[in-house]
């Protein structure tokens, strides 16, 4: 499988990210009014954006691989029609 068709499968994957309350009206102003936020507090956003999504994409990598490498060592055999 070619590097773009296993990038294009990671990007539909989903990922959940806990934010509180007060996390979500930051992002939400961020989107809304992005020169009105203070610079330190869009990088303490995005560094809580990316601790939570990295282990969930390297984790989402691994299955992938690990289920492209088990087809690849046992490919369906076509089942025979009566």
């Amino acid at each position: 499988m070619s590097d773009e068709k296993k990038q294009s499968m990671l990007e539909d994957m989903s990922i959940n990210i806990e934010l509180t309350i007060r996390g979500v009206n930051v992002l939400l102003a961020m989107l809304d009014r992005p020169q009105q936020i203070p610079t330190t507090m869009a990088a303490d956003m995005m560094s809580i954006i990316h601790q939570q999504a990295v282990p969930q994409i390297e984790k989402a990598k691994a299955g992938l691989d690990a289920a492209l490498a088990a087809t690849k060592e046992n490919p369906s055999e076509p089942k025979a029609t009566s």
